[in-house]
C-alpha cells in the first residue's frame, strides 16, 4: 500500500516522478541503464526462465500510472519502467477471446469463440484439438500453475485447467463471481423465486474450496501465487499464470484502498481505482517473493489486461475511443509490457505492432519449446532489440454474429468493417476522475519535436506525457483542441469500394467477401500513428489501402470457423451439482 500524507501531495509527487521518468526514457533510449548482452531467444531457452504471465481483467487505458499519473501502481510502475512497454498491444474486445487466443496462439475466430465471453450454463470450451501453451511448456520440462480466473470452459472436465496442461489450479472456472463469496448467479436468474440463490464457483485443484468466503480474491489469489513460488526450487523451470479476477465486476474492495481516491465523487470510478491499488500491491508481494526466494534473476514477467476497461463500471481508456466489447482502440489497445533482468536495455517504451497471440510465440519461443500453424509471432528478438519487429499486420477481430463486424490493423492503419456502435470518447472531469488536469495522452511524433526531446531511435516515435501543466480550463492547449474535435463519420460503402473504376479484384476474393458484405457495409480507416483516438476516418480518400486491406481480411475469412451458438443447458445448473458450478453436463469436441 502507498502510505503517507494526503493524496494530492502524494499524486503530485507521483506526476513529477513520472515526468520525470518517463521524459529520462525518451532521452536515453539508446544508452540503457542495462548493459547486458542481447541475449538470442536460443540463449534464452538455454536459461529456461521463469514465465510469470499476470493478466488483469478489464483493465483500462487509461487506469495505469504510466498513462494516467492519478493511478497509484507504484509496483506496476516499477516494473514498466525498468522493462518494456508496449504502446501497440492488442488483445481481443471480451475475456474470453482473449484468454483462448493467449493459451493457443491463434485467433479466436478460427475456433469459433469470437462471440463473446462463454458464460457458465453455456457448453462451450476451447477446442481439444488444440494444444495450449502449459502442455508446450511441460514438453520441455516446466513446471506449470494456474491462478485466477480461468473462462476457458468448464461443461467438460476436458476443457478444465489441469486436463488442459496445468499441474495445478486454484482459482475460478467463470467469471464475475463475487469477490468476497465467491459466488455467482445463474445467468439471468431473478435474485428471488424459483431457485434463488448463488453457487460456489472456486476450486483448489478439482475440489471446491468452500472456507475462504469473505477473503477478498484479489488478496487470494496474490497469497496463492506467492506461496507457489515459496514452495518451489528456483533450479526447476516454472510457469506462474496468475489470472486476476479485478478489476472486473462486481466492484468491491476493502475500503482503505478506495479512500485513496476519497476525492473522486463518482462512486464506480473510486471502488474500480481502489481495486487498481489493491492488484497493484498483490503484484509488488509477488515480485517480492520473486526476489526472495532467488527466481526473479531467471525471470519473465509479462503484464495485460485481457480487454479495454469498461465505461459502465468505472473504467476509463482516455483518450482513446470506446471501450470493453468494442472494436474501437479503447476496447482492444492493451496497458501492457514485459519485464525481466534477462531484457537488456530496459527503460524503453516501443510502439512495435503486438497481438495478444503473439506472447504465446514468444513464451514457446524462449522456453525451448515448438508450435506451428499458430497465428501469434515470437518477438523476444524485438524486444532485445535484435531485430526489428516481424509483425506488421493482424486481426483485431471478426464477428459473424448479428451484424457482420471486423477490424484489422496493416502497418500505422486501421479498418473497421460492417456496423459499429458510435463510441465517443469520455472526457474525464477534474472533480471526479483526478485532483487535477486530463492524465495523460498519447503524443504524435510531430508534437515531441516540437517540444525538442531528441528520439533516436525507429519505433520509439511516440512517449506518454503526464500533462501536470495541462489543466482542464487551459483550452488553448494543442492537445485540448485535438480532444474538442468532433468525430468525422464519413465513411465508405462496399458498393462504392468493389465497384471503384481503379480497383482490381481478384474472383475469388470477391467471391468470400459478398458471403458477409452488402452493398451498404461500411469501411472505415484510421491512421493510428497519427491519430490515435480514431477521430479522422480517411477512408474516402485511400481507396487502394482499403484494397490491400480488405484483400488480407478476406484471406482470413477463408480460415473462421461460425461462431460456436450461445445457449444455455438447464443441466448445468448448480443446484444439481452440490450448489457448486461444476463440469460434467455436456460433451467435449
Amino acid at each position: 500500500m502507498v502510505r503517507g500524507g494526503p493524496f494530492k501531495q502524494r499524486c503530485s509527487a507521483m506526476s513529477r516522478m513520472n515526468s520525470k521518468i518517463l521524459l529520462s526514457i525518451s532521452t536515453v533510449l539508446i544508452v540503457s541503464m542495462n548493459y547486458a548482452a542481447s541475449m538470442s531467444t536460443k540463449q534464452m531457452a538455454q536459461r529456461k526462465p521463469h514465465i510469470i504471465l499476470i493478466v488483469a481483467d478489464d483493465l483500462g487505458w487509461n487506469d495505469v500510472s504510466w498513462n494516467n499519473p492519478y493511478v497509484v501502481t507504484p509496483h506496476l510502475h516499477d516494473l514498466a519502467i525498468n522493462g518494456l512497454i508496449l504502446n501497440n498491444s492488442y488483445v481481443q474486445p471480451t475475456c474470453t477471446p482473449t484468454r483462448a487466443a493467449l493459451m493457443t496462439g491463434i485467433y479466436p475466430f478460427k475456433m469459433g469463440l469470437q462471440k463473446g465471453v462463454i458464460k457458465p450454463p453455456e457448453p462451450m470450451g476451447v477446442p481439444l484439438r488444440l494444444k495450449m501453451l502449459p502442455k508446450f511448456l511441460k514438453d520441455v520440462g516446466y513446471q506449470t500453475h494456474a491462478i485466477g480466473k480461468w473462462h476457458l470452459g468448464f461443461c467438460s472436465k476436458d476443457y478444465t485447467p489441469l486436463e488442459r496442461g496445468f499441474d495445478t489450479f486454484y482459482g475460478l472456472y467463470s467469471g464475475a463471481s463475487d469477490h468476497y463469496t465467491h459466488k455467482r448467479r445463474f445467468p439471468n436468474q431473478p435474485k428471488r423465486g424459483e431457485n434463488p440463490g448463488e453457487f460456489l464457483d472456486l476450486r483448489n485443484n478439482t475440489e471446491p474450496d468452500r472456507t475462504k468466503s469473505g477473503h477478498y480474491s484479489t488478496h487470494l489469489f496474490g497469497s496463492a501465487a506467492e506461496e507457489i513460488v515459496r514452495s518451489r526450487n528456483p533450479a526447476d523451470p516454472m510457469f506462474l499464470y496468475l489470472a486476476f479476477q479485478s478489476v472486473h465486476s462486481p466492484l468491491q474492495v476493502p475500503q482503505n484502498y478506495s479512500d485513496i481516491y476519497s476525492y473522486i465523487r463518482n462512486d464506480n470510478r473510486r471502488l474500480y481505482l481502489g481495486m487498481v491499488t489493491a492488484l497493484d500491491e498483490a503484484v509488488g508481494r509477488l515480485v517480492a517473493t520473486l526476489k526472495r526466494t532467488g527466481h526473479y534473476q531467471n525471470s519473465v514477467i509479462i503484464f495485460t489486461t485481457d480487454n479495454g476497461g469498461p465505461l459502465k463500471h468505472g473504467g476509463s481508456n482516455w483518450p482513446l475511443r470506446g471501450g470493453k466489447a468494442t472494436m474501437w482502440e479503447g476496447g482492444i489497445r492493451a496497458p501492457s509490457f514485459i519485464h525481466s533482468p534477462l531484457l537488456p536495455r530496459s527503460g524503453r517504451v516501443t510502439n512495435q505492432l503486438h497481438h495478444v497471440t503473439d506472447w504465446f510465440s514468444t513464451i514457446i519461443d524462449i522456453t525451448g519449446g515448438k508450435a506451428t500453424k499458430v497465428d501469434g509471432i515470437s518477438q523476444w528478438d524485438a524486444f532485445a532489440g535484435i531485430s526489428a519487429s516481424p509483425r506488421n499486420e493482424m486481426v483485431c477481430n471478426i464477428g459473424d454474429v448479428d451484424d457482420f463486424k471486423a477490424a484489422v490493423r496493416f502497418n500505422d492503419y486501421k479498418m473497421l468493417v460492417g456496423h459499429l456502435d458510435s463510441k465517443k470518447w469520455e472526457s474525464p472531469s477534474p472533480s471526479e476522475d483526478k485532483p487535477t488536469g486530463t492524465g495523460a495522452w498519447i503524443i504524435p511524433s510531430s508534437a515531441i519535436e516540437n517540444e525538442g526531446i531528441n528520439v533516436t531511435e525507429v519505433n520509439e516515435a511516440e512517449i506518454y506525457s503526464n500533462n501536470e501543466h495541462r489543466n482542464m480550463t487551459e483550452v488553448n492547449s494543442p492537445l485540448h483542441e485535438r480532444a474538442n474535435l468532433q468525430k468525422n463519420t464519413t465513411s465508405v460503402l462496399w458498393g462504392d469500394l468493389k465497384n471503384h473504376t481503379e480497383l482490381e479484384w481478384e474472383p475469388e476474393v470477391l467471391k468470400t467477401l459478398e458471403k458477409y458484405l452488402t452493398e451498404q457495409t461500411t469501411f472505415k480507416l484510421f491512421n493510428i500513428k497519427d491519430d490515435p483516438e480514431e477521430r479522422n476516418d480517411t477512408s474516402p480518400s485511400e481507396f487502394k489501402k482499403l484494397k490491400i486491406m480488405t484483400d488480407y481480411l478476406s484471406l482470413q475469412l477463408q480460415q473462421m470457423i461460425p461462431a460456436a451458438s450461445k445457449i444455455y443447458l438447464n443441466e448445468s445448473h448448480p443446484i444439481y451439482w452440490n450448489n457448486v458450478w461444476s463440469p460434467g453436463w455436456c460433451q467435449s469436441q
